[in-house]
């Protein structure tokens, strides 16, 4: 991969990063298939272990960003130990501090939200002469259509603000301004800052970690039981100023929401305090859009019913807002009025995904596939002591009449599409074969595609515990006591089975050619065959699952062990008061050394239609019946 903007990285570590004097560079190049490798450029990583998503994602800001929660959950299941601790003098100095001030003696409190001032540019002007008094940005690369990332709020007081996107148009408001590009250099400095911050919060917070919520690299919300928080906010200002040479802004409120707008009325290098009786004249005039969760689309809908400040929210009641906007209309009551709405905390991580989407120029479908396998190959090593269930492919496509944007090498307008499918091994092997899969059902022409992303949604641990133990092996192992309800558990979720068919496909196929409506025969055939494919799987033993080289060939996915509706719930089993096993498949209580074989014979015989009949099913529907489903494109 030839990336121009390397040697303004090689000359930033030398000291010289900062000026882009002499540099005629327009950014990275794009990346294309089988690319010739400047290894001279790559640093001390060789060139042939460096990929095209690999090197997007070494040098992607974006990248940084999108991958900062993982990264700081696993930094805090490591002990939160960083290459560069806080210097021993401003740590107790910001313990002796606070200790004097105290905590409150009625046990009130309120909440803290801190928000670093143009934390990139900061981090990369701190030991500049002149510091964040001279006018810079960090940017993408030194090109014209570079984008600017961060400006310091010299630059903005200048003119260079967020409608000003690329270095070119900066250089025309602004031609003193200083281009930093981003390198890796200075986003392994931002990490070491942010890592020094949290552990200055936790500090500042009496060492209760739990009452520290990081929201971003840059941002956190804390809950304060300070007696006296202004005074503790100057203490932990001047201790992260101290430590990183950053400044910092706080605003301080009743509730969260209120906290994070206060914070942006007192930027930069500021803090205010908002009292209850300060929280109304604060929101009146507070535009909708500066609302935490209101993105574009949703400032669109609001303003369709000329919605444009708290304000006008207010004489709307709950009930309306649902109506109108759904869940977010609760969440919207509730935040004009200065209160949060869910919960305050943190909630964990519940997809993993790797993505470019800039320089993506394919020829054919090998290098379609290559670019996929590298993907692949960046979301399995992140995946890596998880679980996930299902995988999602997200694809940008050129419309017709594309033409190449501004930005060299950018995506511009295009067309996204996603398709989903299940997941039974995390593993690289494994994601590459369903995703290849995907791409297939997509048939997206190559030369189209912009940008390609592989989103892997993590199963839930206490849920993958519990089918572990009600799966399908636990039919056949003896459950003292307990066999009956397990049988009937087992038939009431074979009825469901028979009954759903659920879709992993965002995009759901107007027409079926196979019917939308399928008769219980054929559902109880399915079903039975999902049985026997899981039976021969768990034959394979561990060996299956580590390979994971082939993806399964079956289309629909069937969920034997979901909850089963009156005809499951109202069948028992003479097996109750023994030790016996209820087959999953007739019903029938079995000795536990006998299950097993039991179970088989069902498979062995003629078919699984022979073997499955109707009367030794009696809670699959008639066969006169239809079964009501959704049918897509399903890859599993």
């Amino acid at each position: 991969v030839r990336v121009d903007a390397m040697a303004a990285t090689a000359s930033a570590a030398s000291g010289s990063g900062c000026s882009d004097q002499g540099s005629k560079s327009a950014g990275p190049a794009p990346l294309v298939a089988n690319p010739a490798v400047d290894a001279g450029k790559l640093g001390p990583q060789k060139a042939e272990e460096e990929t095209q998503v690999a090197s997007f994602h070494r040098w992607s800001r974006l990248h940084f960003l999108g991958t900062w929660r993982e990264r700081f959950e696993r930094w805090q299941e490591g002990g939160c130990c960083s290459s560069e601790p806080v210097r021993p003098d401003v740590m107790s100095g910001l313990e002796q501090e606070i200790a004097a001030i105290g905590e409150s003696a009625t046990g009130a409190g309120c909440w803290a939200y801190l928000d670093m001032d143009c934390f990139f540019v900061s981090v990369a002007t701190r030991y500049e002469p002149g510091g964040d008094s001279v006018p810079a940005a960090v940017t993408s690369a030194l090109g014209a259509t570079s984008e600017i990332c961060s400006a310091n709020y010299a630059a903005r007081r200048l003119g260079v603000v967020k409608e000003i996107w690329s270095l070119g148009q900066a250089r025309e408001v602004l031609p003193s301004l200083k281009a930093i590009p981003v390198s890796e250099q200075l986003l392994r400095s931002v990490e070491l800052a942010w890592q020094q911050v949290y552990q200055l919060l936790v500090t500042a917070c009496g060492q209760r970690r739990q009452d520290v919520h990081m929201r971003s690299c840059d941002e956190a919300a804390m809950w304060l039981t300070s007696a006296d928080p202004l005074r503790w906010a100057s203490a932990l200002r001047s201790a992260i100023q101290a430590q990183t040479g950053c400044t910092c802004s706080l605003g301080m409120a009743p509730s969260q929401i209120v906290s994070k707008l206060a914070v942006n009325t007192c930027k930069p290098d500021g803090v205010r305090m908002v009292e209850a009786s300060e929280v109304a004249g604060l929101l009146a005039n507070t535009p909708l859009t500066s609302i935490p969760q209101v993105g574009r689309r949703m400032a669109d809908k609001l303003q369709e019913h000329q919605l444009w400040t708290c304000e006008d929210v207010l004489p709307l009641d709950k009930g309306r807002l649902r109506h109108l906007f759904g869940t977010k209309g609760e969440m919207l009551w509730a935040n004009v009025r200065g209160q949060d709405f869910g919960a305050t905390t943190t909630a964990s991580r519940k997809t993993v995904s790797a993505e470019i989407n800039w320089g993506v120029r394919l020829p054919d479908r090998p290098a379609a596939l290559k670019i996929l396998g590298e993907v692949a190959k960046q979301l399995a090593d992140r995946l890596s002591g998880t679980t996930a269930n299902q995988l999602t492919l997200k694809l940008k496509i050129a419309p017709p009449g594309w033409v190449e944007p501004l930005k060299k090498g950018g995506h511009g307008p295009c067309d996204n599409i996603s398709r989903s499918g299940s997941l039974r091994s995390s593993n690289e092997a494994a994601l590459l074969a369903v995703a290849t899969q995907l791409l297939d059902a997509v048939g997206a022409e190559p030369s189209k595609i912009r940008g390609v992303g592989l989103a892997a949604r993590l199963a839930d641990r206490a849920e993958q515990a519990e089918r572990t133990q009600t799966g399908l092996l636990g039919w056949l192992r003896p459950q003292p006591g307990g066999a009956g309800a397990a049988g009937a558990a087992g038939a009431a979720g074979a009825a469901g089975a028979a009954e759903k068919v659920e879709s992993e496909t965002e995009v759901e196929s107007s027409e079926d050619p196979e019917g939308i409506e399928e008769d219980a025969g054929e559902a109880a055939t399915k079903a039975t065959s999902t049985v026997a494919q899981v039976r021969r799987e768990n034959a394979g033993g561990a060996d299956g699952d580590q390979a994971g080289t082939a993806a399964p060939s079956a289309t629909l996915v069937i969920d034997l062990e979901s909850s089963g509706g009156e005809e499951g719930e109202g069948r028992e089993s003479a097996g109750e008061a023994g030790h016996g096993v209820v087959c999953p498949v007739c019903g029938a209580v079995q000795p536990s050394e006998l299950a097993e074989a039991h179970v088989n014979a069902h498979f062995d015989a003629a078919g699984p239609r022979a073997a499955v009949t109707q009367s030794a099913l009696p809670w699959v529907p008639a066969a006169s019946r239809t079964v009501k489903r959704r049918r897509t494109e399903q890859v599993e």
